[in-house]
């Protein structure tokens, strides 16, 4: 597969397109004829559900945006072989790759980090790289990272080894993004929660600052008695969006707390710390025979 489909989308797009519930004997030949007709394929990838009835899904990347949406436009809840099929725009898992850390296979064993970094060092600026060691033996595993400065010169590297030159020289590294790590993870989606909310109250603030369109007319009484309680309505709704954005900044700083919660304390010590609370704790039934004893 191609690195459009895979790896290097960033945003939504018609070109790339996900499709769904396809029949359980269908295979490759089949998902590339079905959407054939609508336009130059650059890419394709097709796949199982490893559980349930094992339909089929995959991507299409189109030549252009056009044919993408009419493919979504025409097969979209379609039946084939009994079996509505669902086609709509594929999303980019960016989250979970890293924009600058790629990720190296079939590293030849003899290579140390140094000749990792000079290797890549020719095509693109390079800040670190690493590769992987087995601890008990001291032995390479045939896979390491490389820290690029920046997305393009990730995006450089990456096309230059998984296009034209990657077997030049007897080398065949296969390079992709490396993935982030899962705290990582947590924490850049609470970020990214953070950010929003903290943008949608600087806008707020921004509407509540600028002028009002009547504001004379709001300043006296008798104008607004025929109305009613529309103002009283207006004033909630203005005390309430106040309100939203530090309900939501709250929410999302425990959100953050969690994350740095869930980061630090592993699985395993918490469970050594209820074992220890369950062994302090004393029983209902020793309390009990303790009173008897006295009693008697």
């Amino acid at each position: 597969t191609s690195n459009g489909v895979t790896r290097e989308r960033h945003s939504t797009s018609n070109k790339v397109i996900f499709v769904d519930n396809l029949p359980s004997h269908w295979f490759k030949k089949e998902f590339v004829e079905l959407f054939r007709r609508f336009g130059e394929i650059l890419d394709v990838k097709f796949m199982k559900h490893k559980t349930g009835a094992e339909t089929g899904y995959g991507f299409i990347e189109f030549d252009t945006e056009a044919s993408g949406r009419m493919a979504i436009a025409e097969l979209h809840w379609s039946v084939i072989d009994g079996r509505n099929i669902r086609v709509s725009r594929a999303k980019p898992s960016v989250a979970k790759l890293s924009c600058t850390n790629l990720y190296i296979e079939n590293v030849p064993l003899d290579w140390t980090n140094d000749r990792l970094e000079s290797h890549f060092s020719k095509i693109c600026e390079v800040t670190s790289a690493r590769v992987l060691i087995n601890r008990r033996n001291d032995e390479s595993q045939g896979v390491g990272f490389v820290h690029c400065k920046s997305h393009d010169d990730a995006r450089k590297a990456l096309l230059w080894f998984n296009k034209k030159h990657r077997e030049k020289n007897g080398l065949q590294l296969n390079v992709k993004f490396a993935k982030l790590p899962r705290n990582k993870r947590k924490a850049h989606k609470c970020q990214k929660v953070f950010d929003k909310v903290q943008d949608w109250d600087n806008k707020s603030q921004c509407v509540e600052d600028s002028p009002k369109s009547h504001p004379e007319s709001s300043k006296e009484g008798d104008v607004f008695h025929e109305v009613g309680n529309e103002v009283d309505t207006s004033q909630s709704k203005q005390n309430s969006s106040k309100q939203k954005p530090q309900d939501y900044m709250k929410s999302c700083g425990k959100l953050l707390e969690v994350c740095s919660k869930s980061t630090s304390r592993s699985p395993k010590n918490s469970r050594r710390i209820k074992r220890k609370k369950r062994r302090a704790k004393p029983t209902g039934k020793r309390k009990s025979t303790d009173c008897d004893s006295d009693a008697r």
